[in-house]
């Protein structure tokens, strides 16, 4: 799986998927092929804030841990940004309390 970005990229593998995952303006999105993608909607809200505010992963992908791969990608951008995050979507807050790892923590409104 690939996590591309306009300015640099970043590349995530995993043999079990292959998907594209890329980061648009303000979405990271997965691509399928059809015109149903897997979503993950953020806004900044701030200079260095955002807000991840939305997951979404189509019928036909759901339980492929698509979801989790989009919040694993959007949580290190946070991170490699060093930006500082509202969790606004329930998948992403259960994402980081399942995945509890220090500099999540460090980068999130609490």
């Amino acid at each position: 799986m690939c996590l591309q970005q306009n300015v640099g990229s970043h590349c995530y593998q995993n043999q079990d998927l292959y998907q594209s995952l890329f980061i648009q303006h303000y979405n990271f999105c997965v691509p399928s092929g059809s015109h149903d993608r897997a979503v993950l909607l953020y806004e900044y809200v701030g200079k260095k804030t955002v807000d991840l505010q939305h997951t979404e992963v189509p019928d036909a992908y759901r339980g492929r841990g698509i979801a989790k791969h989009l919040a694993k990608a959007a949580m290190d951008f946070v991170v490699e940004e060093d930006l500082k995050a509202h969790l606004t979507c329930w998948y992403i807050q259960k994402y980081v309390k399942e995945n509890p790892q220090p500099q999540y923590f460090e980068h999130i409104y609490q």
